[in-house]
């Protein structure tokens, strides 16, 4: 498969204009991160980046399998196969997309792959327009690539597959609609699988994360490269509450917006959320963050990262649709709890882990979230 094209120079740029980094000041007690900067970041490369993205890439060619199958063979069977494919594949996708970093910024892959907020609606109209008109260049994976993000990626999916009309999938063979959906599959899985090449590869962009320094365009020290490990983590969690969890859950029930909510026809808006949250547990943990932390101060701390972790998944365990869940009171007050958490995690990452080693954590998405 033709892996994503890639210029140093491009992921240089695109990833310089999303990134804001520390001061120039470096405190104390961070110039020490030199030396442990390169073992975080190859840490995190091959026990986080690399095998979330092959798993991404795997996830996304069972759904092309499952797309196929239930293009020749409709049936409930096989369409609820192919949903519960895309449920695996959104949360692959979960495990890897808060990596924001290198070939994913190249191309548009970040949106492309997903496409949230859809404030207006937009990209839904168009993909209802695609299926209306019956458009033969949407069933074209090559062409589709080319097309508006909106109407190429996970949300796209999300209405192919579960929004109104796609019952007929489980009937007639080869339909339009079934083959936009396979079309969107391998669409999917070009991406994935030229992201997990990229990783597996000895591109320059790796150079930059691997080797802090001086002549780094990116990361001129290893202050600025743990900066970034953590940022990650931080605005990981930031972006699931800030930008996805309030989308939905307002201040008062009336005010709820279920239909605003990520991938909401699914009902994988929670799974999706809570693999996003585990991911930037485990990222805290490949990349051996806590080895940062002066010894005397690092069990305290670090127990309590992972202690607010474990309870944010407990309490993310909850099974439904958002409106169903929005419409309980008890399922409700759970949500509400899970803002409260994840801000009270969030809160000891800039308040303990942060200060405690003297890094600023830096702001760096420009993906519209």
């Amino acid at each position: 498969m033709k892996a994503l094209s890639f210029s140093s120079r491009r992921v240089a740029a695109a990833w310089l204009a999303a990134l804001l980094m520390a001061s120039p000041t470096v405190p104390a007690r961070a110039e020490n991160l030199d030396r442990f900067a390169g073992i975080a970041m190859k840490a995190a490369l091959e026990d986080f980046v690399r095998p979330a993205y092959r798993h991404l890439s795997d996830e996304a060619a069972t759904l092309v399998d499952d797309a196929e199958t239930m293009c020749a063979t409709p049936s409930p069977e096989t369409l609820e196969r192919t949903r519960a494919g895309y449920d695996e594949l959104v949360r692959a996708w979960a495990g890897a997309e808060m990596v924001r970093f290198g070939p994913v910024l190249v191309d548009h892959v970040l949106e492309r792959f997903l496409f949230y907020p859809d404030r207006r609606g937009r990209g839904l109209r168009q993909v209802q327009a695609i299926l209306a008109e019956k458009d033969d260049t949407a069933v074209d994976a090559g062409v589709l690539a080319g097309k508006s993000v909106a109407v190429q990626g996970l949300g796209a999916l999300d209405f192919i597959l579960f929004g109104t009309g796609s019952d007929a999938l489980a009937g007639e063979p080869e339909s339009f609609r079934c083959r936009y959906a396979q079309a969107v599959a391998a669409n999917l899985h070009t991406m994935a699988a030229g992201l997990d090449g990229e990783w597996r590869g000895d591109g320059e962009f790796l150079a930059f994360w691997l080797e802090p320094g001086a002549d780094n365009p990116v990361f001129v020290d290893g202050y600025e490269a743990v900066s970034h490990l953590l940022s990650t983590v931080v605005h990981g969690l930031e972006t699931v509450r800030e930008t996805r969890l309030a989308a939905f859950l307002k201040a008062t029930p009336e005010e709820d917006r279920p239909r605003s909510a990520l991938l909401w026809r699914s009902g994988v808006t929670l799974s999706m959320l809570r693999a996003d949250v585990e991911a930037m547990g485990r990222l805290f943990d490949a990349a051996r963050l806590a080895d940062a932390l002066p010894e005397a101060e690092r069990g305290a701390i670090v127990d309590d990262i992972h202690a607010r972790f474990a309870d944010l998944s407990e309490l993310m365990a909850l099974d439904g649709r958002i409106d169903d869940l929005l419409a309980d009171a008890d399922s409700r007050a759970q949500l509400v709890a899970i803002d409260g958490a994840m801000q009270d995690l969030i809160a000891v990452f800039y308040e303990r882990y942060a200060k405690t080693i003297g890094l600023r954590v830096g702001f760096f998405f420009d993906d519209g979230d």
